[in-house]
């Protein structure tokens, strides 16, 4: 059958042995009917409000004419139009375009059609979106979009967020987008300032949403910043940079040397310029660069100027300042003095020279201007005055400034001065932490103190532990109104120094005083012994509600560090508050007067009610501070039933405790708890006194071999909850309990029946480990001498002069209770050491011994004499 693609032309050839001939001619296809090189899809979705086109290429001879149908109806509208190629575009396209549509091609040979269905989906649109934010650097940004659109495309709806029209950077670790399609920016920088934006898509249309994100903060560096250099100054020009939403104030210009790659600040401009100008230091290269500064900070640096400025050498610009002495070393002139930096050198060879001079003598000394700004002189005086002269000198000489003089000190060393009559102040009462002591003052003469008198210091220590528990308080020089100069020739007085010291309560002390000047002590005075009276105590450790009920708490504490005496007590109140305002304090009517006790239960309060509880431990002194703790108490339900069990104590007693979580918040734990028991198959309910504090109760007077039913029931007011019942019977006197894993007396046992099998075990692992090694018989036997024979030179053995063949000797590895383990080789007359290994064993299988000498030394030395 011919079809379109069959026209063509056609060549006939014919040949012979003299040549060939070529016949042409054209086989063109006119009659075709109609078919398709392009149908209708089967499923086009599109959004609506979008355009579409259905494609529909037919082909045949003559050329089909294309008609459209939806369902039956021949399609006619303004809003649909075929296209030249036969295609259908719809624009505008709506939701109740959907349906099936057909392309149907026809011409005088045939007609054909295709057959497809068109889905419009509802546009897809971003309900709440990104707004536009100004946000602080170090900031976070946080950016929304959450989108709908039409339920068949739900699953292929998809988030995406750009910056400036690029994707973000997801491996960003500042940056997270969320599952719910939020973008995160965290720890914001200047860089992190653009347009972000949201786009939603399902795969048939998009919706997006920008916003604007502003990070204000410092400003970005300056850009081309270029130097002018002179001989002694340098211009600075630039060109702003961005302000980051904040304008710029000033800006500050920074330059480094050849020195060190140090930066440092060398001015900053008046206001917002792009050039200053600055002298330059002599003998130096400087590089500058330059930062912006607005209110929010100063900006990072520039790029720095590609030229750098050098200057020539030239004096020291000045002497070096703040010259003085320290004195904390005895026998030292110690000169100190600021240093210079490198960039006040102006040359080379820079260096400090250092002069002084005592009675009319002057040393001259240099320290090197790269070393430390000191010079220590030995000079063996004590706190003794000198002239002294410190001045800046390079290459080309000393700087053109006058030379300042200034006077100083050698070192100090200790006073020679000793506080007399050092006591307690009779005049003054002491108190638990504070008691006032008198003396006698000192010589304050410099060459008694042998520095400056600067007061005195009293030492305090727990007798007989003064290394470990020695402590210091200094008493000021004003303290006696005295003031001493150089050379001023202060003497004692009849009046006394006095100082106040505070001291821990009720505690021994050993104290003593001492002179001092800037550095040193003096020897101390006498030493007076003190015991300090009872003080109020501390601050109970901690304070805690344990337990919370509807109408009490169970408190726990731990008594103060700081005792100050001896407690008798606690003193317990609280107070009921409602939202600002607090009640006034109720305490318990008796204060808690056991001292080691440190648990309490507080009763009548109200339920689901805020109540700030306060303690006080207590001595003989007084109350201590208050510890303060807020707490509610549980709404009025009923209390819970803790986990309980039984342990017999006897034939006629048991213990019953039982246990509650602290851990859980809200649990309604009861007030006290009581154990109720009775015989098995009785009415006749007994029960123990409550338990508010202790967890556990023993009742006794119970009958052996009867069986008893308990339980535990927990109180709170009226309200109560009581577990189930258990049993139990106790042992007759003689027998044990039904449950024997839980007697002592039967555990004990297996325990020892057990330690006695180890030691038997190890026992017969030693004894085979040692007949393994000395069993001289198995030896005889594979030698062909049999120990157990009845020969004669066995019976010859009876007069063997070291008894070997007595009755009671050694059989089969036994020993005798005859023989002891030390023996030695002397005890078995002459054997010859080098046949025996280091160990003790035989060497080479008894050597050149002959039989006989085997037999008579076989015995014993494998048993006795190596063991």
């Amino acid at each position: 059958m011919l079809t379109r693609n069959d026209s063509k032309v056609i060549q006939c050839n014919a040949s012979n042995e003299n040549g060939y001939l070529w016949a042409d001619f054209y086989l063109n296809v006119l009659a075709i009917p109609p078919s398709f090189s392009e149908g209708v899809p089967e499923l086009t979705k599109v959004a609506a409000e979008s355009v579409v086109v259905l494609p529909c290429v037919a082909e045949g001879k003559p050329t089909p004419a294309i008609t459209w149908f939806r369902g039956d109806q021949l399609i006619k509208s303004e809003r649909h139009e075929m296209l030249p190629s036969g295609a259908l575009k719809i624009t505008g396209v709506q939701a109740k375009d959907s349906g099936e549509y057909t392309c149907r091609a026809k011409n005088k040979f045939g007609g054909m059609s295709s057959t497809g269905k068109l889905a419009v989906r509802k546009r897809t649109s971003i309900v709440e979106g990104p707004d536009d934010m100004v946000v602080m650097v170090g900031k976070t940004a946080l950016f929304t979009c959450y989108a709908i659109t039409d339920s068949y495309e739900i699953d292929n709806l998809k988030i995406s967020w750009y910056k400036d029209g690029v994707p973000v950077d997801v491996n960003d670790p500042n940056i997270k987008h969320e599952e719910s399609n939020n973008l995160i920016i965290s720890n914001l920088s200047n860089k992190d300032s653009g347009n972000y934006t949201c786009v939603a898509s399902n795969g048939l249309d998009n919706a997006t949403k920008g916003a604007e994100l502003k990070v204000k903060g410092p400003p970005d560096p300056p850009t081309d910043v270029k130097v002018n250099c002179q001989p002694e100054s340098a211009t600075i020009a630039w060109k702003e940079g961005k302000d980051n939403y904040s304008p710029i104030t000033h800006y500050i210009i920074e330059f480094k040397t050849s020195f060190d790659d140090a930066w440092y600040e060398k001015g900053k401009t008046d206001d917002k310029v792009e050039k200053w100008e600055t002298e330059l230091t002599s003998w130096s290269n400087f590089t500058f660069r330059v930062r912006g500064v607005n209110e929010l900070g100063t900006g990072a640096p520039s790029e720095p100027a590609d030229n750098v400025c050098t200057t020539a050498a030239d004096f020291p610009p000045f002497h070096p300042k703040n010259v003085r002495t320290l004195i904390n070393k005895k026998d030292y002139l110690v000169v100190v003095w600021d240093p210079m930096s490198p960039l006040q050198f102006n040359g080379p060879g820079f260096y400090y020279e250092v002069k002084i001079e005592k009675d009319d003598k002057v040393e001259t000394y240099t320290v090197d201007g790269n070393e430390e700004a000191k010079k220590e002189i030995r000079t063996n005086t004590t706190y003794e005055p000198y002239k002294i002269t410190v001045a800046a000198k390079n290459d080309k000489g000393y700087a053109q400034v006058d030379l300042k003089e200034i006077e100083g000190f050698s070192g100090e060393d200790s006073p020679l001065e000793v506080p007399s009559n050092f006591e307690l102040d009779p005049d003054h009462e002491m108190t638990a932490t504070s008691a006032r002591f008198r003396w006698d003052p000192v010589n304050t003469d410099t060459e008694k103190m042998r520095g400056v008198f600067k007061g005195y210091r009293i030492l305090f220590w727990k007798p007989g532990e003064k290394e470990t528990t020695l402590k210091k308080i200094d008493v000021s020089e004003n303290t006696h109104n005295r003031r001493s100069t150089r050379r001023s020739r202060h003497r004692r007085t009849s009046s006394k120094v006095k100082a106040n010291v505070m001291l821990p309560a009720y505690s021994n002390f050993s104290l003593s005083v001492v002179a001092r000047n800037t550095y040193y002590e003096g020897p101390e005075s006498n030493v007076i012994d003190v015991q300090t009276p009872e003080g109020a105590p501390g601050r109970v450790h901690y304070f805690m509600a344990l337990v919370r009920g509807s109408g009490h708490f169970h408190l726990k504490w731990e008594p103060p560090e700081e005792r100050n005496g001896l407690l008798i007590g606690y003193n317990i109140g609280f107070q009921r508050i409602n939202g600002l305002k607090v009640s006034p304090v109720q305490f318990e009517d008796e204060p808690t007067t056991d001292p080691t006790m440190t648990e309490y239960i507080l009763r009548g309060l109200e339920a689901s009610t805020n109540y700030r509880i306060q303690i006080q431990a207590m001595t003989s002194a007084g109350e201590g501070e208050p510890y303060y703790i807020d707490v509610w108490t549980t709404d009025a339900g009923m209390p819970i039933v803790p986990d309980w069990n039984m342990t017999p104590m006897g034939n006629n007693s048991l213990n019953v405790s039982w246990k509650i979580d602290y851990n859980k918040t809200n649990q309604h734990v009861g007030l006290m708890h009581v154990v109720e028991y009775r015989k098995l198959g009785e009415s006749n309910l007994k029960s123990t006194p409550g338990q508010m504090l202790n967890r556990w109760q023993n009742i006794s007077n119970l009958s052996a071999g009867i069986w008893y039913e308990f339980r535990v029931v927990a109180k709170s007011g009226e309200r109560q909850a009581a577990s189930s019942w258990k049993k139990i019977t106790l042992p007759k006197p003689g027998t044990a309990t039904q449950d024997l894993t839980s007697a002592t007396w039967f555990i004990a046992m297996m325990v020892a029946i057990a330690l006695l099998i180890l030691i038997l075990i190890i026992v017969c692992i030693a004894k085979r480990n040692r007949e393994a090694k000395y069993d001289v018989q198995e030896e005889e036997r594979l030698r062909g001498h049999d120990p157990y024979s009845t020969d004669d030179h066995l019976n010859d053995s009876k007069n063997d002069e070291n008894g070997i063949g007595k009755p009671g000797a050694l059989v089969n590895g036994d020993k005798t209770s005859g023989i002891s383990d030390s023996d030695s080789l002397g005890d078995y007359g002459d054997v010859d050491p080098s046949k025996f290994n280091e160990d003790g064993s035989f060497i080479g299988q008894y050597g050149t011994q002959d039989k006989k000498e085997a037999t008579e030394t076989a015995a014993p030395s494998a048993m006795s004499t190596f063991v």
